[in-house]
Order: C-alpha cells, then sequence, then structure tokens
C-alpha cells in the first residue's frame, strides 16, 4: 500500500503505523518482518513528524538519509530490513509493506474502603488481613 493507505488501514484495524522510539522498538519491528522487506512506519513529512503528532527524538537514518524532502517528493519513511533496519525517505506514493501497532488498553480501578470501628483492631499490613480484604472486594 502508499504510505496514506496504510496509515488508513493501521487506523481502522489497529491504533496506527508503528513509532519508533529506540533501538529496542526499532529491533523488535525489524523482527516482525521476513528478511529483506522494507516497510512504512509512521514518520512523515519535514520537519519529521510521527503518524500521532509526536515529535522524532529518536533517528535511524540509514546510510545518505534522509534526503533533503526540498529536494525531491520523498516525505514518507520507510525501515529498509534489506540492510541494517535503517531508515529511508521514499516516495509517499509508492507501494510497500507496512507494520500497525495496537495500544493495549489500560484499565484501573480506585475502590475505597472504609474501616468501621469494631475493625480497628485489624494490622493493614498484615498479609493475611490485606489478602482477605482484596478477596472481598474482588
Amino acid at each position: 500500500m502508499t504510505w496514506n493507505e496504510a496509515q488508513d488501514h493501521c487506523r481502522e484495524h489497529h491504533t496506527d503505523l508503528a513509532i519508533v522510539r529506540n533501538e529496542q522498538e526499532n529491533q523488535m519491528a525489524r523482527n516482525l518482518v521476513p528478511s529483506g522487506e522494507i516497510v512504512w512506519i509512521g514518520l512523515r513529512r519535514y520537519p519529521w513528524e510521527w503518524s500521532d503528532g509526536s515529535d522524532s527524538s529518536f533517528e535511524y537514518w540509514g546510510l545518505g538519509e534522509p534526503r533533503d524532502p526540498k529536494d525531491s517528493s520523498e516525505f514518507c519513511v520507510a525501515a529498509d530490513f534489506s540492510a541494517d533496519g535503517g531508515w529511508e525517505t521514499v516516495d509517499c506514493d509508492a507501494k510497500s509493506a507496512f507494520i500497525c501497532y495496537t495500544d493495549v488498553p489500560v484499565s484501573k480501578r480506585v475502590v475505597k474502603v472504609r474501616l468501621e470501628k469494631r475493625d480497628s483492631a485489624l494490622d493493614l499490613n498484615d498479609p493475611v488481613v490485606m489478602e482477605n480484604l482484596l478477596e472481598k472486594t474482588k
């Protein structure tokens, strides 16, 4: 798909195109892709910005990259896993494989417990008391 088609697909079925913020995430992306592939990641435009709107502080440009987008139509970025995984500027209308990511929703529940006077002798630092209290709240 083109970069825009890939982004639309990722946003419809996942969260967005992959965002790579450090070497470990770049390696994780590399492990997902068959050797030799060049894949779209969520970096685009100039100044470089991730598709979620965040700035790009981590960079893993390949040799001679990034090319100056003012001199070409290459405004999108692909990771070249046929080499060392370095990023390269590519014309956004080129077709390529791509990597999406999905946010894992995190839920948090706050439970307030009020102890009445008759329970005041309980020691909340006692693991047995805490285990019993947790079982009751479940």
